[in-house]
């Protein structure tokens, strides 16, 4: 993330210790939302265990991140919009690295089925997933590089992340015990309504300013 947010700052005009602040920042932020929804939804382990490095939840990173540095930025004075749309790219990666980790370890990982007749003993979620995660940033950057138009791609991570795990999860060894779907799914669904309706609340806002620079 360091490397790539730094090669990137650097074609904006960004100093490294800018971008490495951002980047420090912006984990920080990720790993305390995780294990805070790890544990709300979980809160035996908490109860049983304490606080520990291990077990996050993902989705509690995508929901707290754009929150918390939105009153980062006002305090910096930097620009919310581009600030997001620069970490975004590097979010993803991080997550695409983090499913290396889970697939070492041997958690998160998929069910037992037959794939085109043929027996798998553990769908491969993690690297499936991993795969997705750093398709997905490639996206990004070619959006940034080719439009223009601000604000949109941690919203973009929102829908297509949420899509992505929300089908992966139908092949994951997750309990189904949320009216048949698993606590992810249900986020899932969460963060792809919510990036969807920002995306549309955008585009709706830049045709209008399009429709008022047509008429002057």
């Amino acid at each position: 993330m360091l490397i790539l947010n730094a090669v990137r700052g650097k074609r904006r005009g960004m100093k490294w210790y800018v971008s490495g602040a951002l980047t420090i920042a912006v984990v920080a932020v990720s790993f305390l939302g995780a294990k805070i929804l790890y544990y709300l939804e979980n809160p035996s382990v908490l109860a049983g265990s304490g606080v520990k490095l291990g077990g996050v939840s993902f989705f509690g990173s995508v929901f707290l991140v754009p929150a918390v540095m939105y009153f980062l930025c006002r305090i910096w004075k930097m620009p919310y919009e581009r600030t997001m749309d620069f970490l975004s790219p590097s979010l993803m990666l991080a997550l695409a690295t983090l499913r290396v980790g889970c697939f070492i370890s041997g958690c998160c990982g998929g069910i037992s089925l037959v794939c085109a007749g043929v027996y798998v003993e553990k769908f491969p979620t993690q690297i499936t997933e991993c795969v997705c995660d750093l398709l997905i940033m490639g996206g990004l950057l070619l959006y940034e590089r080719f439009w223009e138009n601000e604000g949109r791609l941690y919203f973009f991570i929102m829908v297509y992340y949420g899509v992505v795990r929300f089908f992966l999860e139908f092949v994951r060894d997750t309990p189904k015990d949320w009216l048949y779907l698993s606590h992810g799914q249900w986020f899932a669904a969460v963060s792809v309504c919510i990036g969807g309706y920002m995306l549309a609340r955008l585009g709706k806002l830049e045709r209008k300013k399009k429709k008022r620079g047509g008429r002057r």
